[in-house]
């Protein structure tokens, strides 16, 4: 006979804050000149804290492109959508079709319904690029 411990439900409260409390991440491993570059999507509570943990096992330098509030539904969605440039766990190559997507959800500020498909990422390829280069070097877009 074992000793069963009964284990309560989780309360209301803190089923909607962890739904509603978290960010959709995205984190690009700075590749080497002549390297593909990587990119992390990832959910947190804490995006900054969640890089500096990967950046310490990390020799690329690691860069929050930024955030949109989310779910782990929403990560998972944008993970399926991107499978093919899927690398491991939640690590892709930073190909067009991925940089299109992520700046689109950090364009609109969250993770759409509908992502982008290969054929529509030419039209949104250097949505945001600009800015992104700028905040990477940075500085402000327009002041080069």
């Amino acid at each position: 006979m074992g000793i069963e411990k009964e284990i309560p439900p989780q309360s209301p409260e803190k089923k909607r804050k962890s739904e509603s409390g978290g960010l959709v991440y995205f984190i690009e491993e700075v590749a080497k000149p002549g390297e593909e570059g990587a990119m992390k999507i990832g959910y947190s509570a804490t995006p900054p804290r969640r890089r500096q943990l990967l950046q310490t096992g990390n020799s690329q330098r690691l860069v929050i492109w930024g955030t949109v509030p989310g779910t782990k539904e929403d990560e998972a969605r944008l993970h399926g959508h991107l499978r093919e440039d899927w690398i491991h766990l939640e690590w892709f190559r930073l190909t067009p079709q991925v940089e299109a997507n992520v700046r689109m959800c950090l364009r609109v500020g969250s993770v759409p319904g509908e992502l982008l498909l290969g054929q529509e990422v030419g039209s949104h390829a250097n949505d945001g690029y600009v800015a992104v280069q700028a905040l990477l070097r940075g500085s402000s877009p327009g002041e080069e």
